[in-house]
């Protein structure tokens, strides 16, 4: 007879069905480059091979209608309707042009340089550098007069990109019908999804806000030390208490360079930059369906689309001749609900260590809500069917839930192979298989984004299985090894 996991202690039998992954392979640091561009290959997109005529707004209106049509409409080719964006007495955008003495200066345009020079003391910047005129005492004299070029401090200019990009965003609030933004968001120490819990108080800020705390230090709970430079993250004063920041909690991130797009290389090491830090996202976060990036690189932004078919870039767009396009994406990645910005609203999953877990972990399959013991496996991967192993109990039965984005070509091949040899001894038992849905459709990457022939399309796929099992290699002594391969013969030969 199959033995369940909860009485193997009873039993040296320990089972391991075989449609269920038990190893997987994680990048190393000093291949993680070179292994995620040949596992992106042929899956990369670029927005000029795609049959739309502006990719962020398409996007933007397809994921958050509401929230897209609500942010202020051009006039003409450039501009704002509104006249200005500002918030209390502070202009981001007026007269057809952001605010020289607001936007950082990495950002700026000539013109708005010019104008800056003109009516700034403090004097001229260039790109980081900062020509200033000073008093310098000196002991026993009136002192000298010295001009010299001064290096911001570490992680500067970052924050004063992401305090740009919050007071636009709490701007952006006013202009957004309360009754279409979502309810806010607490989140629990080291969750990787949030919580949602409704609030009759109104949203003074933003539920997410850009920080460059991870600029200067590396973001932690990832495989790999990296430094994004901007992160996007719940409201931390939402925080109860405030955890230790790492992977799981960042919703997206931004990267900045002062050198233009145009540069080759500087495009090449942008891209990899953005690519390694998704991966880290991917494999912290185990219910992330997509991710939403952005990079500035002088003037110009693009964002980044990782999904399991892919990723795609889109061309670069001038924050100066497009600001509605910046302000929707920063709207979407924002005010919009968790599963809009990619997160699988089907489970909320919390840190398996004692000290950290405050919640309960679960997933839910149709109307039912089952219990998660722990991840029995995770497949370490951006692009492909990311298959993902949870060891689940409701009622006290245990099950195995294999979580995967399958081919649409071969969605019903693994459950109509279990289908056929379900009621034989030694082999996995098919409980339930179902697409998961997200709003009453099913969930596939062409749903969020056009998918061109050269990629794949691919659905979120789940199968509900018994028995649970615990991995042969784990035997506790040579009785226990001869007794499963004594039931693996005698299962073989019935």
């Amino acid at each position: 007879m199959p033995v369940h996991y909860a009485t193997t202690q009873n039993s040296p039998l320990k089972l391991r069905t075989t449609s269920i992954p038990t190893t997987g392979k994680i990048f190393k640091a000093d291949d993680v480059n070179q292994s995620l561009l040949v596992e992106l290959d042929g899956a990369t997109v670029h927005e000029d091979t795609l049959s739309t005529s502006h990719y962020i707004l398409d996007q933007c209106k397809k994921i958050a209608p509401a929230v897209t049509q609500s942010v202020p409409g051009q006039r003409g080719s450039n501009g704002l309707k509104v006249t200005s964006l500002k918030l209390k007495d502070n202009f981001f955008y007026r007269d057809g042009r952001w605010e020289p003495m607001t936007i950082p200066h990495i950002l700026r345009s000539t013109d708005a340089g010019s104008l800056l020079r003109r009516s700034s003391k403090r004097g001229r910047l260039v790109s980081g550098l900062q020509r200033e005129t000073i008093h310098r005492p000196i002991s026993g004299t009136s002192g000298e007069i010295v001009e010299g070029t001064f290096i911001p401090a570490a992680g500067l200019e970052e924050n004063h990109v992401a305090n740009w990009l919050n007071g636009i965003t709490e701007a952006l609030q006013v202009l957004i019908p309360e009754s279409i933004l979502p309810a806010p968001t607490v989140s629990e120490n080291a969750t990787v999804r949030r919580i949602l819990t409704r609030s009759t108080k109104p949203l003074t800020k933003p539920l997410r806000v850009w920080s460059s705390e991870a600029s200067c230090k590396p973001v932690k709970g990832g495989p790999m030390s990296y430094k994004p430079d901007l992160v996007l993250q719940e409201e931390p004063s939402r925080l109860r208490p405030k955890p230790e920041f790492s992977w799981k909690d960042v919703v997206s991130f931004l990267e900045l360079s002062s050198t233009p797009y145009s540069n080759s290389g500087s495009t090449s090491t942008i891209r990899n930059n953005v690519m390694c830090k998704a991966y880290a996202i991917f494999v912290s976060q185990p219910g992330r369906q997509f991710l939403f990036a952005i990079s500035i690189a002088h003037q110009e932004f693009r964002t980044h689309m990782f999904d399991r078919s892919g990723v795609v870039h889109s061309r670069p767009y001038n924050i100066h001749r497009f600001p509605r396009t910046l302000l929707c994406i920063l709207a979407l990645l924002t005010f919009c609900k968790p599963e809009q910005v990619g997160y699988d609203p089907t489970i909320i999953y919390f840190s398996p260590h004692p000290s950290q877990n405050t919640g309960r972990s679960t997933i839910q399959v149709g109307s039912l809500i089952y219990d998660i013991i722990k991840r029995v496996f995770f497949n370490y991967l951006i692009c492909g069917r990311g298959t993902s192993c949870w060891h689940v109990c409701r009622d006290g039965q245990d099950y195995i839930v294999k979580d995967s984005w399958t081919h649409e070509s071969w969605v019903d091949r693994e459950k109509d192979i279990l289908t056929k040899i379900h009621g034989l001894k030694g082999v996995p038992q098919l409980v339930a298989a179902w697409t998961v849905q997200i709003g009453g459709k099913d969930d596939r990457t062409d749903t969020c984004r056009p998918i061109p022939a050269s990629s794949s399309i691919r659905v979120h796929w789940w199968l509900l299985m018994q028995p649970v099992g615990i991995p042969l290699s784990d035997f506790q002594s040579i009785h226990e090894l001869l007794s499963i391969f004594i039931d693996v013969l005698d299962s073989t030969f019935q």
